[in-house]
């Protein structure tokens, strides 16, 4: 019985070395080399050394023994709808000529529109805001600058009133921020929700 059992385990082993060779594969294991990588990342608080971060955010993974420069990091995670902050006073003319007409409005207020957070943040403004634009694709910063002479021209149909004003449109993004020991370890977690200038620009409306 044993000599029979060996010869069994010869001849399946024969089986399986010849259908690798024929099929063109190998039985060599698989090594590092071998496997996909993690993408990589930079720290973004510090730009020092670099961890891998598997979900693809910005923040670093937590490796077994690994090494991560300490202190806060932040990750945009979900974005909510863009908000106004109008700069000076609301512009109004009705349309009483009979025909559809165009109406053109002139900025004559100038201010800064900035930035919000709600929660605590740990981080820098200018760090968390290069998470928001890397996940968003947008151009926010911590603060816009609203300027006078700046005019917008739109139709207004016969009987309505044309209105604008000049300002900032926002991006509202939230956010976790975690704090990482040297050894990647999470000991702390926060919500963040951060309202930040995109853009400066004229909002018109008609009724």
């Amino acid at each position: 019985m044993k000599t029979t059992l060996n010869r069994a385990v010869k001849a399946a082993s024969a089986a399986a070395l010849a259908g690798a060779l024929i099929t063109g594969g190998s039985l060599a294991p698989a090594f590092a080399d071998d496997l996909p990588s993690d993408p990589v990342v930079t720290d973004p608080g510090t730009g020092g050394g670099t961890t891998t971060d598997p979900s693809g955010g910005g923040l670093p993974a937590e490796p077994d023994g690994g090494a991560c420069e300490p202190g806060w990091y932040f990750a945009a995670k979900t974005r909510g709808a863009d908000t106004f902050v109008g700069v000076g006073n609301i512009f109004t003319n009705k349309n009483q000529t009979g025909r559809t007409t165009t109406v053109t409005f002139t900025s004559q207020t100038a201010g800064t529109v900035g930035t919000e957070v709600s929660g605590t943040l740990g981080t820098s403004i200018n760090t968390a805001l290069a998470s928001v634009n890397a996940t968003f694709g947008v151009s926010a910063s911590s603060s816009k600058t609203v300027t006078t002479g700046m005019s917008v021209t739109f139709s207004v149909p016969n009987g309505k009133y044309g209105n604008g004003q000049y300002g900032a449109f926002k991006i509202n993004a939230n956010g976790i921020s975690q704090y990482r020991t040297p050894t990647c370890k999470v000991t702390s977690t926060r919500s963040v929700s951060i309202s930040s200038p995109i853009r400066v620009g004229w909002r018109t409306w008609i009724d």
